[in-house]
C-alpha cells in the first residue's frame, strides 16, 4: 500500500479544514521570539511558551493595520 502524495496547498487546505472543524476560533497566548520584517513588509516570529513553540508569518497587509509594535 503506497501513501497518498499531496500538494503542499492541498495538505494545508485540509489541515486547515480539519483544525478549523475540530477547534473553532483558536487565541494563542505566548513570548515572541525572532521577529524580523522583510523586505515585502510581512514578518516572521515564534510564538512560545515553556512547552513548545510555533513559527508564524504576518502578512504585510495585516502587520500595516497593528496597533501595536511587534
Amino acid at each position: 500500500m503506497s501513501a497518498r502524495v499531496w500538494g503542499v496547498g492541498e495538505l494545508l487546505r485540509h489541515v486547515n479544514a480539519v483544525l478549523a472543524g475540530a477547534l473553532g476560533t483558536v487565541v494563542v497566548r505566548g513570548e515572541l521570539s525572532g521577529v524580523k520584517a522583510a523586505p515585502s513588509g510581512h514578518r516572521y516570529f515564534q510564538l512560545k511558551d515553556a512547552d513548545g513553540t510555533l513559527s508564524c508569518a504576518l502578512w504585510a497587509q495585516r502587520a500595516d493595520r497593528l496597533r501595536f509594535k511587534l
